[in-house]
């Protein structure tokens, strides 16, 4: 279930793909939670921390698969600068797997790419994974990961 989210047909795509616009975007997770040390782990922690904001999870959503097996997803974090200021980093998880990862796996395998940078940030709420409209290689679509506090 993508709730709020049409597919659509990826514009660079060599055939006619449809990827969706939104992934989970209604999943309450927190980048600040210790990476679990296994898929199933980390399925318990999802359900466990739904329940403790009143978000439950919905399993059906995260047994979706998506339709390709790779795809990369972008974010910023901010860090200071050798001035001390501060300034967003860009960083990117590149998925990259044998075949079609269940959005659980997506969020597990992204989860634990990003902890380090996004653990002690303000805005490590999870809000979904947009589509971004281009490639960063051939076939490989770009979702960004949107954040929140």
């Amino acid at each position: 279930m993508l709730t709020g989210a049409a597919a659509v047909i990826h514009p660079l795509a060599e055939t006619a793909m449809q990827l969706p616009r939104k992934i989970l975007p209604d999943l309450a997770w927190s980048f600040a939670e210790p990476p679990p040390t296994s898929l199933d782990a980390f399925l318990a922690e999802l359900q466990g921390y739904g329940k403790s904001v009143n978000a439950p999870v919905t399993e059906s959503e995260l047994a979706m698969r998506f339709p390709l097996s790779a795809m990369d997803i972008e974010y910023k974090y901010s860090a200071r600068s050798p001035t001390g200021a501060w300034v967003d980093v860009p960083a990117i998880v590149r998925v990259r797997r044998l075949s079609p990862p269940t959005y659980a796996e997506l969020l597990y395998e992204l989860h634990a790419a990003a902890y380090d940078n996004l653990h002690d940030q303000d805005r490590s709420y999870f809000e979904g994974l947009w589509l971004i409209e281009r490639e960063s290689e051939k076939g490989i679509p770009v979702y960004e990961l949107y954040l929140g506090s």
